[in-house]
């Protein structure tokens, strides 16, 4: 167990606002050891020798925000922040609840953030505003500093993406594998006309054995899909049910590793009847997150844009989409060792990995 301090910069500490930086814990249960301000001076809290866990021992509380409000002819607290909070999941913050509490005379304010979890400590924002690495910060109604009290601060476990929280890329979801994209705002499913707001991908090893099968998605002409089928995110399942009612795209493929597997669209729903072959849009969203980690991947519009490399866990053969841009017997593959994608010329009955995806949230 790990008993908690607060270091906190010198600049932070004004007139008015020195008395008492309180520090509670796991489930509003007071630290009992001290916090210590400036020059190693003491506050005690709470009594007995009970201590606590938090998921970083090691933040600051950094000077509060100023503003001169004219009428009172006065500087009034309108930020306060809480910086350098490690965002690892599960060893440190990824996926837990921070709440701050800043008490005055006559009330409180309170707000909350919930901590996105990273593979690596990156830059962390709170409240939309960069104000520096690791940094929370929230706006304040303005308040007079001479009448603050105390300011608190609280950290538990949030409820994990797996479990039905809050999902960031790369975090573990529901089925197992990792998030490969997280809408601002949610998606629209056209068929069962359902919302979403996350896409998931299988994960590794989970057919046969191996990292990812390799299987046709259908026979090549004539009988095979002769129309398009839609590109965008949210249409994986009408795709993968279009295929599936296709005779010429179920059954077993000839060409399949290992032998005797079902062609892909009937493979990907022995997982359950939400996982479908993903779309092109969808697939190159996988690719990203392969070839560049879920912290750079947002900012890259292409899986083939510079800065990526050829990802372990992935099979270097095109992965097999839903989709199809041109007729009969053709389909349209991502290729996660180069970042190449491809909507104009794959033949159907080509042996493609496949890395099934559903939709939550």
């Amino acid at each position: 167990m790990l008993a908690y301090n607060i270091r906190v910069n010198k600049k932070a500490l004004f007139k008015g606002l020195a008395a008492v930086i309180a520090l509670f814990l796991v489930a509003g249960v007071y630290a009992s050891s001290s916090v210590t301000i400036n020059n190693s001076n003491p506050v005690n809290l709470g009594a007995g020798s009970q201590r606590v866990t938090t998921c970083d021992n090691d933040v600051f509380i950094d000077p509060p925000g100023m503003t001169f409000d004219a009428v009172q002819q006065k500087y009034l607290i309108t930020t306060i922040s809480v910086s350098q909070i490690s965002q690892l999941s599960p060893s440190a913050c990824g996926n837990w609840i921070m709440e701050l509490v800043l008490g005055y005379q006559g009330g409180y304010q309170m707000t909350s953030w919930s901590i996105p979890s990273s593979a690596i400590d990156s830059t962390l924002y709170f409240g939309g505003t960069n104000v520096g690495t690791g940094m929370a910060k929230t706006t304040l109604s303005p308040i007079d500093p001479s009448i603050v009290q105390n300011i608190a601060l609280q950290m538990y476990p949030g409820i994990s993406c797996a479990d039905g929280g809050i999902c960031s890329l790369g975090d573990n979801g529901p089925g197992g594998g990792p998030v490969i994209y997280a809408a601002a705002s949610p998606f629209t499913e056209p068929v069962s006309g359902k919302k979403y707001r996350y896409i998931e991908a299988a994960p590794a090893y989970w057919s046969s054995g191996v990292i990812d099968p390799r299987t046709s998605i259908c026979n090549v002409p004539p009988g095979a899909i002769a129309s398009s089928l839609p590109e965008a995110i949210g249409y994986a399942k009408s795709n993968t049910d279009a295929i599936i009612a296709d005779s010429v795209c179920t059954g077993i493929s000839s060409s399949s590793i290992p032998s005797g597997l079902q062609k892909s669209a009937v493979l990907a729903r022995t997982l359950g009847n939400d996982w479908n072959i993903p779309t092109y849009q969808e697939l190159i969203e996988m690719c990203k997150i392969a070839r560049f980690g879920a912290t750079v991947a947002p900012a890259k519009t292409n899986c083939n844009d510079s800065g990526g490399s050829a990802p372990t866990g992935w099979l270097s053969v095109a992965y097999a989409t839903s989709s199809k841009k041109v007729g009969a017997g053709y389909a349209s593959t991502v290729n996660f060792t180069l970042g190449v994608a491809n909507n104009d010329g794959p033949i159907q009955s080509s042996n493609f990995g496949l890395r099934p995806i559903r939709y939550f949230g």
